[in-house]
């Protein structure tokens, strides 16, 4: 799968060592590449010469491709235990704006007992031919395909309603599948297209949301918590609620968390809520979507969000058990079958795959 290019490292997928592995065998040797020039493989190493079993591979190229151009290749077996595949976000928000090198600074000195070893941006991320005036008031950078860090839902993957607004071609039309390369909590690492539905159940009523910390566009209803930013920016014809939960409001991946509406918000409010406090909710609906939530919503009422977990490709009972998860635009091979991914742009781009 191709993670595209990313302006601000903003999240990244990383091989992670949490201690010193013995008897390690790494993978066999990266296939002769055409217009290769020169190579180097090399096993990663510590600075204080320990073995890792991952190993780093330099390919240049000229010719097919242009002259000057440069494969830099991570591999690892994971039967390995020492070692695990993890989503890492950098800094305190999902769009808050990080250089590769800090976020992955900032992790091993947070997490002693674990170092990185090899790290890559994540997602192709929204910007401004989507999160411009007219859905917004600032804009936000949000990832396409879904975001899932330690069996949290951080983003979901991107809605048709926030293309209903875009400035691109994708104007009108609906989004399609994004995929995501995830691992689950037994290291086994998967391609899929994971869908989450979210069901509000408001007071006795149920409602379903359309996506979790996207953009607040026209005709949806979107669920904020603390991991997106401080505010959704949304404009003042939104209506939003605010949930507060008796813990943190982190979103699983499959399960519910509960709370009770604590505030509302109406259209052309003079303020807006923050996102800021970690034990809180935010739902913010807009345009034919008010109507689905504002007639059940008053303060006092408990609300409880239930999320269940699908995939596209029909790996559900596998993403079921997914810890880590970082989406990217679209496939090159899935389980050994070439697709339909024919663009020959020279285009930097960092492909993410497993072999069987």
């Amino acid at each position: 799968m191709r993670l595209s290019k990313v302006v601000s490292a903003l999240a990244a997928v990383c091989i992670t060592l949490s201690a010193i592995p013995m008897g390690v065998s790494s993978l066999s040797a990266v296939p002769t590449i055409s217009g290769e020039t020169s190579r180097t493989r090399k096993e990663i190493t510590l600075s204080n010469g320990t073995k890792t079993g991952a190993m780093y591979t330099n390919i240049k190229l000229s010719g097919t491709y242009g002259n000057n151009r440069e494969l830099n290749i991570a591999d690892a077996d994971l039967s390995n235990t020492n070692l695990s595949l993890e989503v890492i976000n950098h800094g305190t928000y999902m769009t808050s704006s990080r250089t590769l090198t800090n976020g992955v600074n900032e992790y091993n000195s947070a997490n002693p007992g674990k170092q990185i070893l090899a790290a890559v941006n994540g997602d192709l991320w929204m910007t401004a031919y989507h999160n411009h005036s007219g859905v917004m008031k600032k804009g936000l950078s949000v990832t396409r395909g879904a975001m899932f860090i330690d069996g949290e839902v951080w983003a979901t993957q991107q809605t048709d309603q926030e293309n209903i607004e875009a400035t691109n071609a994708e104007k009108g039309h609906p989004t399609g599948y994004k995929y995501a390369f995830g691992v689950t909590k037994d290291n086994q690492p998967l391609l899929g297209s994971p869908q989450i539905q979210l069901e509000l159940r408001i007071g006795a009523r149920t409602v379903y949301a359309d996506g979790v910390n996207r953009l607040p566009a026209t005709n949806s209803i979107m669920v904020y918590n603390h991991r997106i930013a401080s505010s959704n920016y949304a404009l003042d014809d939104a209506y939003e609620v605010v949930v507060t939960i008796d813990k943190a409001a982190n979103i699983p991946v499959e399960g519910s968390i509960s709370g009770s509406i604590t505030a509302i918000y109406e259209p052309n409010s003079a303020t807006r809520p923050s996102l800021a406090e970690k034990n809180t909710i935010v739902l913010t609906a807009r345009g034919t979507r008010i109507a689905d939530i504002k007639k059940y919503c008053t303060v006092g009422k408990t609300v409880t969000l239930n999320t269940t977990i699908t995939d596209a490709l029909g790996k559900t009972d596998m993403w079921k058990n997914v810890d880590d998860a970082m989406g990217g635009h679209m496939t090159v091979f899935d389980d050994g079958v070439g697709t339909d991914y024919t663009d020959t742009t020279a285009y930097p781009a960092a492909p993410v795959g497993y072999k069987d």
